[in-house]
């Protein structure tokens, strides 16, 4: 899997896709960061913070990210080279996972970033306070983006073709994260990987972490059991 991984990793550090979503992200949050600025709709920096770490109405530049990233390797037949070599298909799937889920934390972090610099050049950074409990907090929503990202891989490799797959898993995505988040209220969606954790207290954190560090073993054994016998 070394190998695998060192590929991968060349092939995500020159990927043309992945700096197209890095660049659309900064764009559309630095002009919300002046927008909401200009018309006063946020004016304390901690207020901006805790409502953009766990927001999703950009994580369709991951999702897109991932779907192309998967999706390429059956268009271009890497997968295929990579079975006919002797790769096992386990160590396919997790190869590929590892740059999608880096890819959500870094497009999701610099949403965040640059925000938050964006209004605070403007307002100032007085009212921005950083304390070890809003650490916790984004350690549990890099979790909960992981295992986001697993989910999103396991539609990749269920579909195991570029155009379903773009498709898939925007609408998954879309549906999952956004229009449920809006009215469902039970638990089992509250402390999903779809709802990124709202809040610093402490049940919500553990709940929500265990939930998604159980969640990205599983989603990773559930495509490996629908890539297993899948004939390419």
């Amino acid at each position: 899997m070394t190998e695998q991984l060192k590929i991968e990793g060349y092939k995500f550090r020159h990927s043309i896709c992945f700096y197209a979503m890095l660049i659309c992200g900064l764009a559309i949050t630095i002009s919300a960061g002046y927008g909401y600025v200009a018309k006063s709709h946020v004016t304390d920096l901690m207020r901006a913070f805790n409502e953009e770490v766990p927001d999703v109405s950009i994580f369709f530049l991951p999702t897109l990210f991932t779907a192309w990233y998967i999706g390429a390797n059956f268009s271009n037949r890497t997968v295929q080279h990579d079975v006919i070599t002797g790769h096992s298909r386990l160590s396919i799937i997790i190869s590929r996972a590892i740059p999608c889920i880096f890819a959500g934390i870094v497009i999701q972090a610099l949403e965040v970033t640059s925000l938050i610099l964006t209004m605070g050049s403007k307002l100032g950074f007085d009212t921005f306070d950083m304390s070890l409990r809003n650490l916790a907090w984004i350690g549990t929503v890099v979790l909960q983006i992981a295992a986001l990202e697993c989910f999103l891989v396991f539609i990749g490799f269920l579909c195991c073709s570029l155009p379903v797959g773009i498709i898939a898993t925007l609408i998954t995505e879309f549906v999952m994260c956004n229009i449920m988040r809006n009215y469902v209220t039970q638990a089992w969606y509250k402390y999903s990987f779809f709802h990124l954790a709202e809040s610093t207290e402490t049940p919500v954190l553990i709940k929500s972490a265990v939930v998604a560090v159980i969640s990205i073993p599983a989603l990773i054994a559930l495509a490996y059991l629908v890539f297993r016998k899948r004939e390419i």
